[in-house]
This record gives C-alpha cells, structure tokens and sequence, in this order.
C-alpha cells in the first residue's frame, strides 16, 4: 500500500459509535490545520493525525495515532496526545465523545426538513390529492359548524 493509501483508509473509515460519517468528516469538522503522516517503525505502519482544537477552553494540538494493519486493511487507535503529552484512556474517550457529538450535529444538520424536502414529479400527484383532501376535510367540517349554529338559532329563537 503506498502514504496515500494508509491516509484514505482512515479518512474513508469509521467509528463504530457514529457509522455514518467518516473519520475524515469528523476531524475536518473538529480540528484545524489538519495534517496526516504516514510513519513506518518496527515493520509497522501508523498514520499520525494532527490538528488543532479547543480542549479545556484552550486551543491544543492533537495528535491521534492510528496502527494500520495492510493485512486486512483494518486500524486502531495507539496513542493521543494533547499539547505533546500522552493522555490516559479516560481523556482519549472523552475527546472521542467531544468528537462523536460534533459528528452527531453534522449528521442532523444533512437531514432535510420536512419543510425542505425534495419532492418528484411522481410524488407530486399524491401530495396534490393529499392537500385536496385535507381542504375538503377542513370546509366540510366548517359546514357542519355552521349547521350547528343554524340548529342552535332555530331552537333559541323557536316561535311556539
């Protein structure tokens, strides 16, 4: 596999927890001046991300390190670092959970409004027959309204 390959595997890929958007959506939506690198050790490959964000109300580089298995083309995450310190596994899933609530957000804000919704040609007969059959509901229950008040007249001002 060649450094750009290694990089779309994690920009394509996931997070199970947010299975709709990619890693790459996410951290382009949390961080700025985004960078990934491609690092070889040991007979390993990782992918090194870094990008800057607000974390505990100050702005931070991060660093999350990604081992690339090319085997089977799978990753996870090794190390993180925030302001070039390692940070435990409570830190990291928490970031994780700043990351995945912003990746929540952006996938609300693609679903269309109802009010927004694209609509065929096809589907456009049905919504017409739907709009006529609630405008014909609404004027047949005001003339039933207005038989009530014509019955209500008849009794009150009923002449014996």
């Amino acid at each position: 596999m060649t450094d750009e390959s290694y990089i779309a595997l994690i920009c394509n890929g996931g997070f199970d927890v947010i299975p709709d958007i990619s890693i790459g959506e996410l951290f382009e939506a949390y961080f700025d001046n985004i960078n990934y690198n491609v690092i070889r050790e040991e007979n390993r490959v990782f992918v090194d991300f870094t990008g800057v964000t607000l974390y505990d109300k100050k702005e931070e580089n991060i660093l999350i390190r990604f081992l690339i298995n090319p085997n089977n083309e799978e990753f996870a995450i090794v190390e993180v670092r925030i302001a070039g310190e390692v940070i435990d596994e409570s830190d990291v899933i928490e970031l994780l959970d700043d990351i995945e609530f912003v990746g929540k957000t952006i996938i609300e804000d693609q679903e269309p409004d109802s009010e927004n919704e694209i609509y065929f040609d096809s589907d456009m007969e049905e919504i017409e027959d739907e709009l006529e059959n609630d405008y014909d509901e609404y004027y047949d229950e005001d003339d039933d309204e207005d038989d009530d008040e014509d019955d209500f007249n008849d009794d009150y001002y009923d002449e014996d």
